[in-house]
């Protein structure tokens, strides 16, 4: 049999690792992982984690946990794992899985940059206050 084409065992690679990063994100492990987590920050903050992106409050049924680096995959450093909403952490990824420019950065720089980018846009989006006057936050 001939060797793969490097084009196809980089493939052969990325579907392997994506199946072990499947299998991992549902198992047991990541879930003590993410109340680990959650009760480290809660200790070193004194408060509940928020949104990276909307400061809502994150909670363990209802927060994503982004991983600015796969690197640690397994055992992530408390730094390599970002709380985000849901809405805020599928918006990053549609954004991060689609560009190309994106993706030619290192994923913590891009991630960062990204989060970045998005609370620009949340502090002047007009908001609405009591009176129904609309002001930018």
């Amino acid at each position: 049999m001939r060797p793969l084409r490097p084009l196809a065992q980089l493939d052969a690679r990325r579907a392997a690792y994506r199946r072990r990063y499947a299998e991992y994100m549902s198992s047991p492990a990541w879930w003590r992982r993410r109340e680990r987590w959650y009760h480290d920050e809660v200790a070193a903050n004194g408060l509940a984690p928020r949104c990276a992106v909307c400061d809502t409050e994150w909670t363990l049924t209802s927060g994503d946990l982004h991983h600015a680096t796969y690197d640690n995959l397994g055992r992530e450093h408390h730094r390599d794992l970002i709380p985000m909403c849901r809405t805020c952490h599928e918006r990053l990824h549609q954004i991060l899985d689609h560009s190309k420019h994106w993706r030619k950065l290192p994923r913590a720089l891009a991630t960062h940059q990204l989060i970045t980018i998005q609370r620009r846009r949340n502090s002047v989006l007009p908001v609405t206050d009591p009176d129904g006057e609309q002001t930018h936050g």
